[in-house]
């Protein structure tokens, strides 16, 4: 779960989170309104001294592990020189098995856990799934915390502190961790080979007809005065299509396993913008061709690892 999420979408993020800050979230994307749910679970009190890990200063340390039991409800449990306090989200995501669960959590004494993730309570299914712990932005974040770790963030250093593209809404932290789950519970660290190489595939062939879409939005300039009705009704017409398109685009993306859906996803939303009438379809013209650059460069380096 990684991040070109559109400074809309982190507006809409922080109200969620301000206005209603549920201890548990169910949600899915499951098809006839299959929910995922969280069962709840006790914290586990810390067993050692978190004191191991380098300061703050030293920039933002921030790890987990995904533990079962031997069950198909798994956890996460971690450990952060985040100040106790801080707010969390920690979040399972598998689009094999069309799930989708999430939690907040609260550091303390430098740890932290979220509860038992389950499907309406019953087990989880077997299959490949990212774990991904995120630390909201500082607008949430409690007063002692915002202390330490500066009204925007800007205290926060290292590889894990992220900014938003285009957010005013300062940094965020965020860690992901992609596993299968075994049908006997047990956890294995890695991606499905076949799995991912599938999804590298569909990646390469979203991308490639998300960048033709938008160079076909850059041709429609000349058609988008507003002086010639004519051109007016064929760039409505091609804007009708092509947006139908784009949206067929998104949905590919969206059901691409992670990374990839989170380079292409913003993309996919630009592109429709930019095949549009509006005036200011060349703006999104070049957002999308940034988004689409950075996205084949991320996709680049997902296939090389």
């Amino acid at each position: 779960m990684k991040t070109f999420i559109h400074a809309t979408t982190w507006i809409i993020f922080v109200l969620a989170v301000m206005g209603c800050k549920l201890s548990n979230i169910e949600q899915s994307r499951a098809e006839h309104d299959s929910r995922a749910s969280i069962t709840p679970t006790p914290v586990a009190s810390p067993q050692n001294s978190a004191s191991d890990i380098s300061s703050l200063d030293e920039g933002v340390v921030l790890r987990f592990k995904v533990e079962t039991s031997r069950t198909l409800k798994p956890r996460i449990i971690g450990e952060t020189n985040l100040p106790d306090g801080t707010e969390l989200m920690v979040s399972l995501d598998s689009k094999s098995v069309n799930y989708n669960g999430s939690d907040n959590t609260t550091v303390n004494g430098g740890r932290f856990q979220s509860a038992e993730f389950s499907s309406n309570y019953n087990n989880l299914k077997a299959g490949q799934y990212v774990a991904e712990v995120v630390m909201p932005i500082p607008a949430v974040q409690p007063p002692s915390v915002r202390a330490i770790i500066g009204e925007n963030g800007e205290k926060l250093k290292g590889a894990l502190v992220k900014r938003e593209d285009d957010s005013p809404l300062g940094l965020s932290v965020r860690v992901e961790q992609p596993f299968q789950l075994k049908s006997d519970g047990t956890v294995v660290l890695a991606i499905n080979q076949s799995e991912l190489a599938n999804a590298e595939k569909k990646a390469i062939e979203v991308l490639k007809a998300l960048k033709n879409l938008e160079q076909q939005g850059r041709n429609m300039e000349a058609l988008r005065s507003k002086d010639n009705l004519d051109n007016l009704r064929q760039c409505g017409d091609l804007m009708r299509e092509r947006q139908r398109i784009a949206d067929e685009l998104r949905t590919k993306a969206e059901s691409i396993i992670q990374p990839y859906t989170t380079y292409l996803t913003p993309a996919a939303i630009e592109v429709k913008l930019c095949v549009s009438c509006s005036s200011a379809a060349m703006d999104k013209c070049n957002r999308a061709r940034s988004l689409l650059d950075e996205a084949e460069s991320r996709v680049k380096v997902s296939r090389s690892r």
